[in-house]
């Protein structure tokens, strides 16, 4: 149930504010990971409750550094990942926009921090406003095979109970902007749960109609630029921004 208006709005990270779907994936990918190790996925094990997803997160890694074959800085690492990093193209404007109207905004997603950081820089995001997975690494610099699970992907509901709590505003109150069914768990406890999908018909052809039908929660609106959220959002609150 609504109350007054959408005060805060949170965002998925990979395939929302950047037009790459998963940075886990861009880590694969400056990690040179080799197509037959890639080929092992552990997320069936987790969607099972075989592993948690510490585990995952531990597992995908010895994965990445068993294929680089030695140790990377995570300095070098982070270079890599911007390098290859692309943000969406409304992004700065959409979060200036919500930002200088007073709309609270945060970040909430299962990717990694080594891009979130770079990211909130970019958008002007302080770190407290962003909650994603942990890199480790050791005192000099080098990745370690196990990460820091902040945000389980089934469970980012938790995070936004959270951010609610400590704003002193119902989840009613909330947005969340998300693309896939890993956000359906966010979708469903906030007032205004947002489906954004760049290009619909490429990321859900008919090949894939039953992937969005299963996305699709009563009250969900899909956009498929970021700017049009400021038109939503302007309906809503029924104000300009």
């Amino acid at each position: 149930m609504q109350g007054r208006g959408i005060q805060v709005v949170a965002f998925d990270m990979d395939g929302v504010l950047t037009v790459n779907t998963s940075s886990w994936e861009l880590l694969h990918k400056c990690m040179g990971t080799h197509p037959s190790l890639k080929a092992c996925r552990f997320s069936e094990a987790f969607l099972r409750g075989l592993i948690t997803y510490e585990d995952w997160m531990r597992l995908d890694l010895e994965i990445m550094m068993s294929s680089y074959g030695g140790s990377i800085n995570i300095g070098e690492l982070r270079r890599r990942l911007i390098s290859n990093l692309k943000l969406d193209p409304d992004a700065r404007y959409v979060i200036n926009k919500l930002r200088s109207a007073g709309v609270k905004v945060y970040i909430v997603s299962a990717g990694i921090d080594v891009v979130a950081k770079y990211l909130a820089s970019e958008l002007g995001l302080s770190n407290d406003e962003v909650f994603v997975n942990k890199l480790v690494s050791k005192h000099d610099g080098d990745l370690m095979p196990y990460g820091v699970g902040i945000v389980n992907p089934l469970r980012k509901y938790e995070i936004l109970e959270r951010i609610s709590h400590l704003l002193n505003i119902p989840l009613s109150d909330f947005a969340y902007v998300g693309d896939t069914s890993w956000d359906l768990n966010a979708f469903r406890v906030v007032g205004y749960p947002i489906l954004y999908v760049r290009d619909l018909m490429r990321r859900f052809g008919h090949s894939d109609e039953e992937e969005i039908h299963n996305i699709l929660i009563p009250g969900m609106v899909i956009i498929t630029k970021l700017s049009e959220l400021i038109d939503i959002i302007e309906k809503v609150n029924d104000t300009k921004l």
